[in-house]
């Protein structure tokens, strides 16, 4: 299956680079413009801190922790995110447990057990802090103690390919973040591109990220229907696939034209004759 249309995917470069080789296998064509630039940073771990658990929120906290530090051995592993606990897995031998969504799962009855309440949570993150995450574990009298051991930064990597793209491609934009999202009007006020977002369609992972993004007048909004990888995958075919049914209805349309042009002009000839 052929795509003419381009995916612009604004993950960090690593990120980008993987989902990009899982849509050319489906036959999508992509363009990679990192929005954000991820940086591993030195930290240290507190003597005095002895984790019940160690929630994991995203692959660079996989990338970047050293799960073989001392006082680790006897924490749960807990993981949001089905891929990536799949990634975390190649790397520890530990059991790990996975929820299928974001923060907000935490909420779920089913999940309450993962993370009981007075427990002494370890969270590998970046620098931004998740006020969601903290307010809840206080809420269950956890001791949260987040780790910062890697660096998210608003950075537009490669610029040229960004503003060809927004310039010059017919395209659908995917934001995986609210830093992004940010990111992205940043870069599209500095750079004056303001009026090219009437052409692009954007596909975000939630409404709160759409909602950084509503200054901006894009075409079309798509939201995924989960807060993960695999469903924003499937709302990308959905949105070629409806994309390819309009194109084949107008082209069906205008075959039909055109054979009742070459017929009246056929008739036309055969009278004259």
């Amino acid at each position: 299956m052929l795509h003419k249309a381009k995916i612009l995917l604004t993950r960090p470069l690593r990120d980008s680079e993987e989902l990009c080789d899982l849509l050319q296998r489906k036959g999508y064509s992509c363009r990679i413009t990192p929005l954000l630039k991820i940086c591993r940073t030195k930290y240290v771990m507190p003597e005095c801190f002895s984790p019940d658990i160690i929630l994991i929120t995203s692959k660079n906290a996989v990338r970047f922790f050293d799960f073989n530090l001392p006082k680790l051995e006897n924490a749960s592993v807990v993981v949001l995110g089905k891929k990536t606990a799949q990634f975390l897995k190649m790397k520890i031998k530990k059991k790990v447990t996975f929820i299928d969504g974001d923060e907000k799962q935490l909420l779920n009855k089913n999940h309450a057990h993962l993370i009981p309440e007075g427990c002494k949570v370890l969270h590998p993150t970046s620098q931004i802090k998740n006020r969601y995450l903290a307010d809840f574990l206080l809420k269950i009298k956890c001791q949260y103690l987040p780790i910062i051991c890697y660096k998210s930064h608003k950075e537009n990597e490669f610029e040229s390919q960004f503003i060809n793209f927004m310039k010059n491609e017919d395209g659908l934009i995917t934001i995986f973040s609210s830093r992004t999202a940010e990111s992205l009007s940043k870069e599209i006020a500095k750079l004056n591109l303001r009026k090219f977002c009437s052409k692009k369609k954007v596909l975000v992972l939630s409404h709160k990220i759409a909602n950084k993004l509503k200054k901006l007048s894009f075409s079309e909004f798509f939201i995924s229907k989960e807060p993960n990888l695999l469903s924003m995958i499937k709302e990308i075919d959905s949105i070629f696939k409806k994309r390819e049914l309009f194109w084949i209805i107008l082209i069906t349309k205008m075959k039909k034209m055109i054979l009742l042009i070459l017929i009246k002009v056929n008739l036309k000839k055969s009278e004259a004759g």
